[in-house]
């Protein structure tokens, strides 16, 4: 039961947090790619460390890509968006759906994993709105992954050393009591 609570507050956060960001941010492409980017990378590892179950990261990117299909977040309004849930897949398979054994080499494999999957779901979605319109993102799209292999370098190690099983604040050991795993 708790589960499904949590996964369902960190994809809702996730949903409306993009979308009020790409509501919100000036429309100047670099600015906001990078501002939401920050924030997916963010809410993807935080749901991994705090709910810590084998499809924590697929659940929550599913509520939050239906949560985005008429708002620019996850691309350009479309009914395509849910597809994102693949990237989320690729994510917890590459943690190896680990949860009480999560190790920091899990959440490397999984992230690598969900960029690449993110990278070819976007393409996909784009070719299947507007095929022409692909020839012209194709070439953003490695720019896109390694700003996204950027910030994962970056903020992982951070949200490990404090979420990690020795550091974890008390809110987030009760979350594992709960759920569980501690």
């Amino acid at each position: 039961m708790y589960y499904i609570i949590y996964v369902s507050i960190f994809g809702v956060i996730w949903g409306l947090g993009t979308s009020v960001l790409a509501a919100t941010l000036p429309p100047e492409l670099t600015a906001r790619a990078l501002f939401i980017n920050w924030f997916e990378v963010i809410i993807l590892f935080l749901t991994k460390l705090v709910v810590r179950r084998p499809l924590s990261v697929t659940l929550a990117i599913l509520i939050a890509a239906t949560i985005s299909i008429f708002t620019f977040s996850f691309g350009p309004p479309n009914p395509y968006k849910p597809a994102f849930f693949l990237a989320g897949l690729a994510f917890d398979a590459g943690t190896f759906f680990r949860t009480k054994t999560l190790r920091y080499w899990n959440l490397i494999v999984g992230f690598s994993a969900f960029v690449v999957t993110i990278a070819i779901v976007f393409v996909a979605i784009i070719w299947f709105i507007d095929p022409k319109s692909l020839t012209i993102v194709i070439y953003t799209v490695p720019v896109a992954m390694g700003i996204y292999f950027v910030e994962g370098a970056i903020i992982s190690p951070i949200l490990w050393y404090y979420m990690g099983t020795d550091r974890a604040p008390a809110r987030v050991k009760e979350v594992w009591r709960q759920l569980g795993i501690e």
